[in-house]
């Protein structure tokens, strides 16, 4: 197929992906999936997806209705949750920001964006350096302890995914506002992330049950955090990438990076990790050993489209208990008893991204 004929492809499916996701979108401008123990995520979902639709198709409709939902529904605590009868998180705050920083600036005076980042920049910890994705909290009176908020709990730790999305949102507002004011923020979690890089490559993570999506959002991280990126750091991408070449399924998609299935969630993330550039910005070239692995990918992704423009899902996200700190490591149920996005919003907004990922790097290319 030759680089116009899937550039085209591409584009045609991004369409009707950006269809999709607009046609799910309710009248008051958020997304719902996952449904957990305390019910469907909003908020965190509606930042998720709107930053994967923005990144592909700036221009949709859908991204103001978004913006005004998530400035309207800041929880009163400042920041964003998985929905607003949870407390505010670390993760779904740092896709918010990333989003508003990005895409949002118009909507919002720059007083409010800079408050949205340092409520983001207090979820960093003080001894790692990550972020976490709950603060832990002191027991309130007549309460032994928090349900799931307390000191020790695996919920209030640092956590990759959160720290990593955390530092590429606080980069973006970096970039746009052009003051830096976040860079000491940024170093550090940068340092936790070059720590917790497994030999063989791959990042570890909390939420999730596979290896690829933290080694996507580390990996975009190093590579993209100027003026830091450094010759380790393109090593530490090159070693996440040699992963991914050895763990990728023989029809070119990619499962978990464990034991599981090719799904387009994971064959996504692999993609858009292969084409991560550099912070010198070198686009991928056509004849790197990483190339044919991007293109093959993306191959598999048109393939695996369905008519209505999304993605099948697998389960995928983790809640472990708050006892469990290391699930990876962990034989309690829940740490291995992953939920789908049921609705299809997540794995949809994320093959967006790589689509849109391959089709500008075989534009330039």
């Amino acid at each position: 197929m030759s680089e116009t004929s899937i550039i085209v492809q591409l584009q045609s499916s991004i369409a009707k992906a950006a269809k999709f996701l607009e046609t799910a979108q309710w009248p008051g401008g958020f997304w719902i999936d996952f449904e957990l123990f305390v019910g469907m995520s909003n908020q965190w979902v509606t930042a998720y997806v709107a930053h994967c639709l923005a990144r592909a198709v700036p221009g949709s409709p859908a991204l103001a209705p978004a913006i005004t939902y998530l400035l309207r529904t800041e929880l009163p605590t400042s920041g964003w949750g998985f929905n607003r009868h949870v407390p505010p998180d670390g993760d779904s705050t740092a896709n918010a920001v990333y989003f508003l920083a990005r895409y949002g600036r118009d909507f919002l005076d720059p007083s409010d964006l800079l408050r949205c980042a340092h409520t983001l920049a207090s979820f960093q910890s003080e001894g790692d350096g990550g972020f976490v994705t709950y603060k832990a909290r002191p027991a309130r009176p007549g309460e032994e302890k928090p349900a799931f908020m307390y000191e020790s709990s695996g919920w209030t730790i640092s956590h990759l995914s959160v720290t990593s999305l955390a530092a590429v949102a606080l980069l973006a507002f970096d970039l746009a506002s052009a003051d830096g004011v976040f860079r000491p923020y940024r170093q550090r979690a940068a340092e936790f992330i070059r720590k917790t890089q497994e030999a063989s490559g791959y990042w570890e993570d909390h939420w999730w049950q596979d290896r690829v999506y933290g080694t996507y959002w580390a990996a975009r991280f190093l590579a993209t955090n100027p003026p830091e990126v450094g010759q380790d750091d393109v090593a530490r991408l090159e070693r996440a990438k040699d992963w991914l070449a050895q763990v990728v399924h023989t029809d070119g998609a990619w499962g978990n990076g464990l034991d599981g299935d090719a799904a387009a969630f994971y064959t996504s993330l692999a993609v858009s990790t292969l084409l991560l550039e550099t912070g010198c910005g070198v686009p991928l070239a056509l004849e790197s050993r990483f190339a044919s692995l991007a293109r093959r990918g993306l191959e598999c992704l048109l393939e695996m489209q369905e008519q209505d423009g999304g993605w099948p899902t697998v389960s995928m996200l983790l809640t472990p208990v708050p006892e469990v700190v290391v699930p990876w490591e962990s034989q309690h149920p829940s740490s291995h008893q992953a939920v789908p996005d049921q609705n299809r919003l997540f794995t949809t907004a994320t093959t967006l991204v790589a689509l849109a990922r391959g089709r500008d790097w075989l534009a330039r290319s």
